[in-house]
């Protein structure tokens, strides 16, 4: 399933209105789990502990990869996404 941009910011919205932390589904091929790494390393986006929600986590939800990131990041993560074709779906 593919989002489009303005699914993504209504998606953000939400987000940033309901809590601190975005869960999306990784996407099974590890070309796309590679540039989502790259997406966060090159934002500077630090990784999780279990104490702190200032990085990012990958998870298993319900049987699914899932990585949690803090909602100060995902409008910049969100945007290089697009930019580099990358698709995700919001848990």
């Amino acid at each position: 399933m593919k989002i489009t941009r303005t699914e993504l910011k209504e998606l953000v919205k939400e987000v940033m209105l309901e809590g601190r932390i975005v869960s999306l589904e990784m996407p099974k091929d590890n070309s796309s789990q590679r540039k989502i790494m790259s997406i966060l390393t090159k934002l500077k986006v630090p990784k999780d502990g279990t104490s702190s929600k200032e990085g990012y986590n990958i998870v298993k939800k319900k049987g699914k990869q899932v990585i949690e990131i803090p909602t100060k990041h995902v409008d910049d993560v969100i945007e290089q996404m697009i930019k580099m074709n990358v698709s995700v779906r919001s848990i």
